[in-house]
């Protein structure tokens, strides 16, 4: 049985795809979001395939890369978005009907911590992310993140102690 001939996408999926992963995973340093980028890329460069005149070609592969980074930044302002909206969730209410007055008063000295310190222990406490996925998605470096992070928890502890 004779084999079909590739498409000219296949030709440029089979060339570039684990450029296209690695440029997602540059970015977003997290696995499983790159592999998402790279599936959503992918889609997008079928869908806009008509500007690829040569398949595995220098002009092929600037658009492969191109639309992969794209993608990606989107993805990681989606992410933040979407957490965003979940930190005002979870530090949203504020009335004693909802809870006790210990939660009232750790909330109330989270709120008044600065706004990185409380960004950093909110990506990484409340949405699970680890210090390069959350210095990933604040611009920080590692390093800036943790150091957030621990003078974040510090500053909590002297607010919460002086509401007592």
């Amino acid at each position: 049985m004779a084999e079909r001939p590739q498409s000219n996408f296949e030709k440029t999926y089979l060339a570039y795809k684990n450029l296209m992963y690695y440029v997602a995973f540059k970015i977003l340093n997290n696995v499983t979001w790159a592999e998402d980028v790279t599936a959503e890329a992918l889609c997008k460069v079928y869908q806009n395939y008509h500007c690829v005149q040569v398949p595995v070609s220098a002009q092929a592969k600037r658009f492969v890369v191109v639309v992969t980074e794209r993608t990606a930044i989107d993805y990681l302002r989606k992410q933040r978005h979407m957490c965003a909206l979940s930190l005002d969730e979870a530090v949203g209410s504020t009335t004693p009907d909802s809870a006790g007055e210990e939660a009232l008063n750790i909330r109330l000295s989270f709120q008044r911590l600065p706004h990185d310190n409380r960004t950093a222990l909110l990506l990484s406490c409340y949405c699970g992310l680890t210090a390069k996925e959350t210095a990933s998605v604040m611009g920080f470096s590692v390093s800036k993140v943790e150091k957030l992070i621990s003078r974040g928890k510090e500053k909590l502890r002297v607010l919460i102690e002086r509401q007592d």
